[in-house]
């Protein structure tokens, strides 16, 4: 059976001023590849996660990025290819 990666770009909004914060815990979570503020735009944090199935992105989205604080809201985008 051959496993694949799952690749998400995850995006997120959080209150105002807390963006740095976020990203500087995001970056720490050993699933994330590459985490960045945006100065203008829809969000606030942009991350690109790579981990080995749904199931664990699962995880991953509701007990670490659904626990941190100042978080307003997030997306997932989970990639099809590449």
């Amino acid at each position: 059976m051959i496993r694949m990666t799952i690749k998400v770009f995850l995006t997120i909004n959080v209150v105002s001023g807390r963006a740095r914060d976020i990203r500087d815990k995001i970056k720490s979570f050993q699933e994330v590849r590459l985490v960045c503020t945006i100065d203008h735009g829809t969000f606030d944090v942009v991350a690109f996660v790579e981990i080995e199935s749904l199931e664990d992105y699962r995880t991953f989205s509701i007990d670490k990025v659904g626990k941190l604080p100042y978080i307003e809201d997030y997306t997932s985008f989970i990639t099809l290819d590449g």
